[in-house]
């Protein structure tokens, strides 16, 4: 799998939601180091959660931007799509 267009070193914890347009939106856990645990440490402590969106199936992935930032460890996003066509992350 590629994600275009993040500055991300790394993407953990990837969890995919199928949009009614046919499209697949990626969130992830965004990692800025290469080494140890991402979810234990990130750098100046902001965990980012991305997202990517696929129109290819999910050949391949364009970074549509951050979803959320947090300022403790975070880890395993979990994307809702609600009736009304919004989606709640967990």
């Amino acid at each position: 799998m590629t994600i275009t267009g993040s500055d991300a070193l790394g993407v953990v914890d990837p969890s995919p939601i199928l949009m009614t347009d046919g499209s697949i939106l990626l969130y992830y856990l965004m990692s800025y180091q290469t080494t140890g645990d991402p979810a234990a440490s990130q750098p100046n402590n902001q965990w980012k959660m991305g997202v990517a969106r696929s129109t290819d199936n999910g050949v391949s992935f364009t970074h549509q931007g951050v979803a959320f930032t947090f300022g403790s460890s975070t880890t395993d996003p979990f994307p809702l799509l609600l009736d009304t066509g919004m989606i709640r992350l967990l």
